[in-house]
């Protein structure tokens, strides 16, 4: 498998006038450039809109996921820490704690598999990877891009599934730090 070169994208602008500025070796120059509702769609401005707007959602949720993760990330390395430090002290007295820090890098790990997905090295046929937060994200993202005019009834199926999986996966989180 190859890795893209290109850069993530944003959302596709909306029809309107918008400032360029472009600055180079001290020199900037300014522009004004007008972006066009393309002619061979029809209710492109409520497709728009509403392609505009899921767009802006799903990258709150990519942004929201890379900061769970990270604070999840935050989280196992501070576990970890305190783990080695309970083996020098006297790993027989802290049992119980060590047993718990275990459960915990467990746990923090299966959170973080599930927002991100799991690697599997495994090679021939083998059954489809788990569903991930993320995995979600990019296959909604792609058919809401797709839909110049609107939103389908796929698109908005899409969607509810993320919203569903994203909501139990936070109260997980939340529970893993109780």
């Amino acid at each position: 498998m190859t890795k893209s070169k290109r850069e993530p994208s944003g959302a596709t602008v909306k029809p309107g006038n918008y400032r360029v500025e472009l600055t180079a070796h001290n020199t900037t120059t300014t522009a004004v450039i007008e972006v066009l509702v393309d002619p061979r769609i029809d209710k492109a401005s409520e497709g728009i809109e509403q392609r505009y707007t899921a767009v802006k959602k799903l990258e709150s949720y990519v942004n929201l996921a890379a900061k769970a993760v990270q604070q999840l990330g935050e989280s196992l390395a501070s576990i970890k820490k305190y783990e080695v430090q309970l083996r020098e002290n006297d790993s027989v007295a802290h049992k119980s704690l060590l047993e718990k820090s275990k459960a915990s890098q467990k746990e923090i790990t299966r959170l973080m598999d599930a927002f991100l997905g799991k690697e599997d090295k495994r090679q021939g046929i083998v059954r489809n990877a788990e569903d991930s937060v993320m995995k979600r994200i990019y296959l909604a993202s792609g058919y809401v891009r797709s839909r110049p005019t609107g939103m389908t009834t796929t698109e908005k199926s899409l969607l509810k599934m993320l919203q569903r999986d994203w909501k139990a996966l936070a109260l997980r989180k939340r529970q893993c730090f109780l």
